[in-house]
């Protein structure tokens, strides 16, 4: 059977719209190969529709419509924009596909996975389909993650936490059923864990610093050959209320979350350092900080904090570790236009 497909243009500014055809083994779409030229032409030849003024994609197919993906007649082009509606979305998948590789050589590159000794296997951990046509991002690879990026349609899943750590494990239980869901719905699954706190414009530790405006950041708390935490002045002169207040908007945070106060009630040198980090305290006097932020605390964190007069806030290890992934997945949507979703999975640490 031959349908007919409508010849969408990437660039928002495009001044043709015209019509092409594709071979379809299947009246339906999901099992059909579609094939969709991009192409513009501003001004050479006859075209069927001429778009004038230029209109960006959305409104060129909200004029128009999408052409049936399964044309009874195949002879017959059928400009109906209440059919269109419900091939937009098919449409759009297609125009929005990108290479799995060029993707994960991007980030790869950009987030210098290979300048970091970790025990995670940062990168590319599980592969799944080759073209990806909607991202996910979560702080955990798990069942519960991979099941709802199925759900939602998304075959790239983006973590801080990935499933391979150091060793060779047997796949077998939880592991191999986490596995299943991956790849039984061609997800790939990439993962980033010290890179991604270190990266000073994508990372946690960065991220977190923005969120309270300091100033003068620079990279402290030296870990496995790089220093993976950020520090800087409180330049909006932030309580330690004020500070607890925009930590507790991240998700999953706790608002009540554990503050040791033991420090300058308006902190002049903040160090952070999301996830488990609380042996960062240590450095006080090497980096010159007052306050420490991490995610969890350890026992001897109270006493050390009390002793040195220091103040010590415990936002959560899920909830300082949401905002590095979240970076991952905006910078996908903007350099390779692929739409994201953040699966919220917090588990209260």
């Amino acid at each position: 059977m031959v349908g007919f497909g409508l010849l969408l243009l990437e660039n928002h500014a495009a001044h043709t719209v015209k019509l092409t055809s594709f071979e379809q083994n299947s009246c339906k779409a999901e099992n059909s190969k579609l094939a969709f030229e991009l192409a513009i032409s501003p001004a050479a030849g006859p075209q069927p529709y001429s778009n004038t003024p230029p209109l960006c994609r959305s409104a060129i197919i909200q004029k128009i419509g999408c052409l049936s993906l399964a044309c009874p007649q195949p002879d017959r082009f059928a400009f109906d924009p209440l059919l269109g509606l419900a091939c937009l979305s098919a449409a759009r998948r297609l125009i929005n596909m990108a290479k799995l590789n060029k993707i994960v050589d991007y980030l790869d590159q950009a987030l210098e996975h290979a300048a970091f000794s970790d025990a995670s296997l940062n990168g590319l951990q599980v592969e799944g389909a080759s073209e990806v046509t909607k991202a996910a991002y979560a702080v955990d690879a798990a069942i519960t993650t991979a099941e709802k990026a199925a759900e939602i349609g998304a075959n790239f899943l983006i973590v801080h936490h990935g499933i391979f750590w150091g060793k060779a494990e047997a796949v077998r239980g939880s592991r191999k059923r986490l596995l299943e869901v991956l790849l039984g719905n061609d997800i790939s699954l990439f993962a980033s864990h010290l890179p991604l706190d270190a990266h000073k414009t994508w990372g946690n530790n960065y991220s977190l610093a923005g969120l309270l405006e300091m100033s003068s950041l620079q990279s402290v708390l030296p870990y496995g050959g790089q220093l993976i935490g950020c520090m800087g002045v409180n330049e909006k002169a932030l309580s330690i209320d004020a500070i607890v207040e925009r930590l507790a908007a991240l998700p999953g945070a706790d608002k009540k979350m554990q503050t040791l106060r033991f420090g300058p009630e308006i902190p002049q040198r903040i160090a952070v350092c999301s996830g488990s980090a609380a042996d960062g305290l240590t450095r006080f006097q090497e980096d010159g900080f007052d306050t420490f932020i991490t995610g969890e605390s350890k026992q001897f964190a109270y006493h050390f904090a009390k002793d040195n007069n220091l103040n010590a806030i415990f936002a959560g290890h899920y909830a300082t570790e949401t905002v590095g992934v979240k970076n991952i997945a905006e910078e996908i949507k903007n350099k390779f236009g692929v739409d994201y979703e953040f699966i919220d999975c917090p588990t209260g640490i």
